[in-house]
Formats: structure tokens, sequence, C-alpha cells
């Protein structure tokens, strides 16, 4: 797994000077990433919480399987009741039809249209190896987002990308995000890429399985 990290690490050096001009934004690094990870141990990608799809034409681009699963339901961007930001808690819409336009044409799609939070096991096809998986389920507690990281867990994922690890203007957000986090590497045999302080315009954190 250390050429992994050492993968994220360049991809995090090439986007720092250029992450609020034209390369590297989010959805470019995750993609990035995965294409090693999926490259070096020879599977395909699950993504939890897809929303437009811009991430996920990005995964399909790479021609391996992407297991989507996301119930397309509209939402709220969510400040808890109490905090600063609360009255700027505001609903959200996820159009599937953006969804269908950004990956059309892609047959290597495969779309669970459900929430991973009523999912007790994630039932894929046991041909499909998962070897990448990108957590973007906008959940609302920490227990929501520990969740979804166990049934990531569950399938022996070898990386698995989490958004809103860290705080870009959002702090409540990432509040909830590291406390699933660092409930999941403590129990379960995955290592944190320590990444934050070196690349503070990056909002996503990585965990990497670790080799029994």
């Amino acid at each position: 797994m250390e050429s992994v990290e050492k993968t994220i690490k360049v991809i995090f050096e090439e986007c720092k000077e250029r992450h609020h001009s034209q390369g590297y934004w989010i959805n470019e690094r995750i993609a990035a990433v995965a294409k090693h990870v999926i490259e070096e141990y020879d599977g395909d990608i699950l993504e939890i919480g897809a929303g437009h799809g811009i991430t996920t034409e990005k995964f399909l681009k790479h021609g391996r399987v992407v297991i989507v699963i996301d119930p397309f339901e509209d939402g709220y961007d969510y400040y808890p009741e109490g905090t600063e930001n609360h009255k700027n808690t505001k609903p959200f819409i996820y159009p599937f039809e953006d969804f269908q336009r950004n990956c059309a044409g892609y047959s290597n799609l495969m779309l669970i249209k459900q929430c991973s939070q009523h999912m007790e096991v994630v039932k894929v096809n046991p041909e499909h190896k998962i070897v990448f998986a990108f957590v973007d389920g906008l959940q609302v507690t920490v227990e929501d987002v520990y969740h979804d990281l166990v049934l990531v867990e569950s399938l022996g994922v070898k990386v698995i990308s989490v958004d809103d690890c860290f705080s870009l203007g959002n702090p409540n957000r990432a509040k909830i995000v590291q406390g699933a986090v660092d409930k999941f590497v403590r129990k379960y045999n995955y290592k944190l890429v320590d990444t934050n302080e070196a690349y503070p315009e990056v909002r996503e954190c990585y965990l990497i399985r670790k080799d029994k």
C-alpha cells in the first residue's frame, strides 16, 4: 500500500498550486487516485452518494465497473440546530436527470437506487471485486457516516475516499465526518493518510487498508 500513499501525495502536490484555478478539483483528484488503485489491484469502484454524477462520470472513463448507491432524493444542506449557520439551512435538489445525462452512454455503470442507511449489507454481484470506494452521502450524524464506512469495509475495499473530512467552509460537517473516520480507524484495519496539514485546500481524506 506504500505505492498508493505515495501516489496520493504526488497527486496532491500537483494540485497544490492549481486547486483554485484550472486543475485538480476534488472530483479530478479522487478519480486520479481511483485510477491508480484499480490498476494496481485489478478491481472496480463503489460510490455512495453520486449527486449530479460529475465524479461518477470520471470514474466511468476508467473502464471498470462503477457501482453507485444513491436514492436520488431531495434533502437539506444541513447545519445542526444551535450552530452559527443553522439559519442558512436550505433545501438542495439532486435531479436524477442530471445524473443520467452526465453518465449517459456508459455500459459499465451499475446503479443501486436506494439509501445506503437502509442496507445492512451491500448487495453486489460477487464477480465484482471492489478495490476503491468514494463515500459522499451527505449524512447528518457520525453514526450515519460510520455506517457507510462499515458497509465499504465489509467488501474488503483497499482504499476509501471520504468527502468533507476537513473544513472548507463547513466546520460542522467536517466535525461529523472526522468523528466517524476516527471511530472507524480505531476499530478497523485502515490507516488515515496524513494530508491535511500539508494540503489544507483539500477537503477529502483517504483511508488505506493495512496489509495483514
